[in-house]
């Protein structure tokens, strides 16, 4: 049967957070997009969706600082968490995430943007960026203890591969210091 020409597409977006303060900032932006819903999660939780619900799933810079998942602590819980990605994705499904890569170099990232930083037209960058670069130098040292998950690509390709993810791509972003990962569900 085809559709009528009138007829359009219905499309859900689902926006996540924990915070109240960006689950309100959300709210706020998207107030008048009916198909977006924005919704609080905990990564720590399992992911609260039926399985192979989503078409696309996208995580920017947030994955890899996981500490524990359905109760596992450490790297096993990125892995469930990741198992848990997988198991809400439709056959098909893509999943585009990022993670900063093994020994990253978060001050790299911060010389790459010191035209942004002196911008005068935003003159809050110079507050701003000096203390987004000490916070990043925190996340880098526990990046560097394992405390977080900042993974080279053949250990990221092989959880992913294990997982049953395939038509792994690495792209690299920020100054070459963080890797964009694009897969997809068989």
């Amino acid at each position: 049967m085809e559709k009528s020409k009138d007829a359009k597409l219905k499309t859900e977006i689902f926006t996540t957070d924990i915070d109240p303060f960006m689950l309100n900032y959300l709210s706020d932006i998207f107030c008048n997009d009916e198909n977006v819903k924005i919704k609080k999660a905990d990564l720590a939780l399992p992911i609260n969706f039926q399985d192979n619900y989503f078409n696309c799933v996208t995580a920017n810079l947030v994955l890899p600082y996981l500490i524990h998942h359905r109760g596992e602590i450490g790297l096993k819980g990125f892995i469930k968490l990741l198992e848990d990605i997988h198991r809400v994705l439709k056959p098909g499904g893509h999943f585009i995430w990022s993670s900063p890569k093994k020994k990253v170099k978060f001050l790299k990232v911060f010389t790459a943007s010191w035209k942004n930083v002196l911008d005068p037209k935003n003159l809050e960058h110079l507050y701003y960026g000096p203390a987004i670069l000490k916070q990043a130098l925190q996340i880098q040292r526990k990046g560097y203890k394992s405390i977080y998950h900042f993974l080279d690509v053949k250990e990221l390709e092989k959880i992913l591969i294990d997982i049953g993810f395939t038509d792994i791509k690495f792209t690299k972003s920020m100054a070459d210091q963080v890797n964009i990962i694009k897969c997809k569900k068989i």
